[in-house]
């Protein structure tokens, strides 16, 4: 948690995971053809909790380096609640935790 993200680092990192993301979705699909058998589930699920805290450090480095407290990256796990209780308030909350979060990290870094 030590160090300092900018906004330039910070998205690089989220076009990078996002590119990783999508090169690991297509092989899965070649693998298994259709993302929703056990196998495909099973890889997801293996490397979403590999990647949670590292994805979760940089966001809190970014939202610290804003000025606002790194707690606040928490509110990024607020979409599993829409799995939990879905409802159309659940979703609208946490939407509005999304938009919070992603102005969070487009603003500039305190000195």
């Amino acid at each position: 948690m030590k160090g300092r993200t900018d906004c330039n680092e910070f998205w690089f990192a989220i076009l990078s995971l996002s590119l990783m993301w999508t090169f690991i979705y297509l092989i899965l699909f070649f693998i298994f053809g259709n993302l929703n058998e056990f196998g495909a589930k099973i890889g997801i699920g293996i490397i979403s909790a590999i990647l949670i805290v590292p994805n979760f450090t940089l966001l809190a480095r970014r939202i610290r380096d804003c000025g606002s407290s790194w707690a606040n990256a928490f509110l990024l796990y607020s979409g599993l609640l829409t799995f939990l209780l879905p409802s159309i308030i659940v979703m609208i909350i946490s939407l509005l935790c999304y938009i919070w979060l992603f102005l969070l990290t487009i603003a500039p870094s305190k000195k």
